[in-house]
């Protein structure tokens, strides 16, 4: 079996190797010890700067999935201004820090709750603009099906 694995291997351009191979290559990466986290000392000011612009970029980017839900229920052509998203980043960045993320604890127990809330909101505004869009074909299609009369004949010639 394993030379047919082999052989496939050769067919597929795939390199093969020995275990001898692999303990030569580790053994040639230095010492066998595991890698420990704990041994390396990182600046705090620097993680916490970095922390805070990394929520900011997720605050913007969780801004950026609200401009396109406002695209999608509103108008195609809606879009924040970019000023004032990354000051919102900017602003929403020690408030996600603080939290971890997450919903502060007073609101995590209503969590259910608000994602139902929105859920329907979301359907019900979707329902009523199809409702509305079926309404104004209906329109159309009733302008379009609806024959001339000798009066609308005159006014066109």
């Amino acid at each position: 079996m394993s030379d047919v694995l082999e052989h496939e291997g050769e067919l597929l351009g795939v390199e093969t190797h020995s275990e001898a191979d692999e303990k030569a290559l580790l053994g040639s990466l230095g010492d066998d010890q595991d890698f420990d986290p704990s041994g390396i000392t990182a600046d705090e000011s620097v993680s916490d700067a970095m922390m805070l612009e990394f929520a900011a970029a997720e605050a913007v980017m969780w801004l950026g999935v609200g401009e396109l839900f406002l695209q999608e229920m509103v108008h195609p052509d809606f879009h924040f201004n970019e000023e004032l998203a990354e000051k919102f980043g900017k602003k929403a960045a020690p408030l996600m820090m603080k939290y971890g993320g997450e919903l502060p604890p007073w609101l995590k127990e209503y969590k259910e709750e608000i994602g139902f809330a929105a859920a329907a909101g979301a359907l019900g505004f979707m329902s009523w603009r199809q409702i509305k869009a079926l309404k104004a074909e209906d329109v159309e299609k009733d302008k379009s099906d609806k024959p001339e009369t000798d009066t609308e004949k005159s006014e066109a010639a």
